[in-house]
C-alpha cells in the first residue's frame, strides 16, 4: 500500500490463494499436481462430495494463451488458460 497515494497493488500469489479458497472446501484431498510445462502448472483435488476440482494457472510470457487438454474419467475437453490467469473446473463423477 502507497499511503502517499493512496493506492494499493495485491501480490500475484493472492490470486492463486483465492482460487483455492473459493472452490477447496476442508476435508478435500489433493490427487495430483504438476509442475509448470508449457507456462501451465495444475493441481486436481477429490471433493468430500466424491467430484474433482482442477486448477491451472498460465504464468506464461504475455500473449502466451495455452489451450490444454483435460482427461477425466474417459471424457477429454480441451480448455485455454490465458497468460497470467487461473482457471479453475469442476466436475461430478
Amino acid at each position: 500500500m502507497n499511503t502517499g497515494t493512496r493506492t494499493f497493488t495485491v501480490r500475484d500469489e493472492l490470486y492463486a490463494r483465492g482460487q483455492f479458497a473459493k472452490h477447496l472446501s476442508p476435508g478435500d484431498v489433493r490427487l495430483e499436481s504438476s509442475a509448470a510445462q508449457n507456462g501451465v502448472a495444475d493441481v486436481v483435488h477429490r471433493t468430500r462430495g466424491g467430484g474433482c476440482t482442477a486448477v491451472l494457472g498460465n504464468g506464461a510470457g504475455v500473449g502466451a494463451d495455452r489451450r490444454v487438454r483435460m482427461s477425466v474419467g474417459g471424457r477429454t475437453f480441451v480448455v485455454t488458460v490465458p497468460t497470467g490467469s487461473f482457471a479453475t473446473y469442476r466436475w461430478t463423477r
